[in-house]
């Protein structure tokens, strides 16, 4: 059922009723059925997917065994890979790196940062919070660096794979959570990668973020960018859209915007995105205007992906890629 007039729709950022609908979709990737739609605010230019599910009734969507952030954690890095993560963000070295290496890793540093932009820098002493940390991955990560982590994660399988792991993770909404007490502060470096469009209440969870970090702690957040080429040229097939899981469609204006408004200072904007989300763009478009079925497989995704990275690069470069991040500091 589309948005209706008789019925004013406000806007979850301002209370505007004054919205316009962009498109309409479905959820292309799992086949959850329902049609939603994608309206914006004209006060405020807030993009939100309509009509929101509830948060316990979009908690069964996600398919825990095969949502790519519940599955088991990866082993973290190690070899010369470990190596070169540790000398591009500044962590004590595990072994006497091969002097090989350090000319290497100076002459590349602006590229190693972008990299591994979401590998905190290091601090001697730090904490970080990883709100939406799924089944560990990151968290393992900081661990094998010698860094500590906590992390918060709606999921109860994916928090419970975790903790079997041995990492900190406490269970439950991030807004919730954040505010409740049950995570103890205070945090050097906040995360919140590809969390923020899911919340209900993302604006609650930036200001309690903001009470557990330190004098000068800094957030990174990432977000799919609805203002990129791929989803202005693909429309209702851009494979970012996720819907209904997607709640909010952040652009950089809007996230800037929250982030001042939860008590944060932007001092960083750029983009890193990955082909394979536009890869699925193009067969989800294929799919459903040309009829064409091309199942998505790893060599094909592996070889476009390849052929695609200098195009991907080209569109970041630019700041119109699929994956916007932000970087900001607590005054």
């Amino acid at each position: 059922m589309a948005p209706s007039e008789k019925k004013p729709i406000q806007c979850p950022n301002c209370n505007s009723s004054e919205y316009k609908v962009i498109l309409s979709g479905c959820d292309w990737e799992f086949g959850n059925p329902g049609a939603f739609f994608i309206l914006r605010c004209r006060a405020c230019s807030w993009r939100w997917t309509w009509p929101a599910a509830s948060a316990s009734s979009l908690a069964a969507l996600y398919p825990e065994d095969s949502y790519y952030a519940y599955r088991r954690p990866a082993r973290p890095p190690a070899g010369i890979r470990e190596a070169v993560i540790r000398a591009a963000r500044g962590y004590p070295p595990k072994t006497k790196a091969p002097a090989a290496l350090r000319p290497a890793v100076a002459a590349l540093a602006p590229w190693l940062r972008r990299r591994y932009h979401d590998v905190p820098e290091y601090r001697a002493g730090g904490r970080l919070l990883d709100v939406g940390s799924g089944a560990g991955d990151y968290l393992s990560l900081v661990r094998a660096l010698g860094g500590a982590a906590v992390g918060v994660e709606a999921n109860e399988a994916a928090a419970a794979r975790a903790r079997e792991a041995g990492l900190d993770v406490v269970t439950g909404d991030a807004a919730e959570v954040l505010s409740s007490g049950a995570v103890a502060g205070p945090f050097d470096v906040i995360r919140f990668h590809h969390t923020l469009e899911h919340l209900v209440e993302p604006r609650r969870a930036l200001l309690a973020a903001a009470a557990l970090g330190c004098h000068g702690a800094r957030m990174c957040v990432a977000v799919p960018s609805a203002d990129g080429a791929a989803a202005r040229l693909f429309g209702r097939y851009w494979y970012h859209w996720a819907l209904p899981f997607h709640r909010t469609h952040f652009t950089v204006k809007t996230l800037r915007e929250l982030l001042r408004a939860a008590g944060w200072r932007p001092t960083r904007v750029y983009f890193v995105s990955a082909p394979a989300g536009f890869i699925r763009t193009v067969l989800c478009w294929l799919l459903y205007e040309r009829g064409i079925n091309i199942k998505p497989g790893n060599r094909v995704e592996r070889l476009a992906g390849k052929l695609l990275r200098p195009l991907v690069f080209s569109l970041d470069f630019m700041r119109f890629g699929d994956n916007l991040i932000v970087e900001a500091v607590k005054p």
